[in-house]
C-alpha cells in the first residue's frame, strides 16, 4: 500500500485493499501468498493511523478475511491492537467484523 516510500492516493489504496480481498474470495488458497508477501503490516498500519476512513474500513475487512486462515500471522503483526485501536469510529456492522477478527486471532 506504499510504493517506494511515497504515499499513494486514497483511491489507489482503497482499490488495492479491495483487490486483495476479492482475490482471496475468488481464490481461497491465495491467502497464503498474501501473507507471505507481506500484506499484513501495511494493512495494520492503515488501521493504527487512520487518514481515510474508507481505506481503514476496507483494510479491516481484508484483515478479517486473512484472520480466518492466518490468525497467528496477524496476531504476531499486532493485529489485535490495530483492529481495536479505532473500532468505535466504524459503523456497527464493521465493528462486529472487527470483533470477529479479534476472536479469530484469539482462538
Amino acid at each position: 500500500i506504499k510504493l517506494i516510500g511515497c504515499e499513494l492516493s486514497p483511491e489507489i489504496m482503497l482499490h488495492a485493499c479491495r483487490a486483495i480481498q476479492y482475490i482471496m474470495e475468488i481464490i481461497p488458497q491465495s491467502s497464503s501468498a498474501v501473507v507471505q508477501f507481506g500484506s499484513i503490516p501495511p494493512l495494520c498500519s492503515k488501521l493504527k493511523s487512520i487518514e481515510y476512513i474508507d481505506v481503514a474500513e476496507q483494510a479491516l475487512l481484508t484483515l478479517h478475511k486473512i484472520s480466518k486462515d492466518h490468525a497467528v500471522h496477524l496476531l504476531r503483526a499486532e493485529g489485535v491492537s490495530a483492529v481495536l485501536s479505532f473500532l468505535d469510529f466504524f459503523p456497527i456492522t464493521v465493528q462486529r467484523t472487527g470483533m470477529t477478527t479479534v476472536a479469530n486471532m484469539c482462538r
